[in-house]
């Protein structure tokens, strides 16, 4: 990733942090910080999608169902 200075070392910087966040790389880093067991990553992320799944209906309208 290039930065061009134009005067401020820190503005550079602040460019380059901000062009590193829109390409992820903040959060490529902060995910590989502590090691996560691979089936506490599949229970996230399956908590994450009914979240996800129930925001959606609540915001669409639709009643959630009880099957039996």
């Amino acid at each position: 990733m290039e930065v061009w200075v134009n005067g401020s070392i820190d503005k550079a910087l602040l460019i380059l942090k901000r062009k590193m966040n829109r390409e992820g790389i903040f959060g490529g880093l902060r995910e590989r910080q502590l090691y996560v067991k691979p089936g506490d990553k599949m229970r996230a992320k399956r908590h994450r999608a009914a979240l996800l799944r129930r925001q959606r209906e609540r915001r669409d309208g639709r009643a959630r169902t009880v099957s039996q």
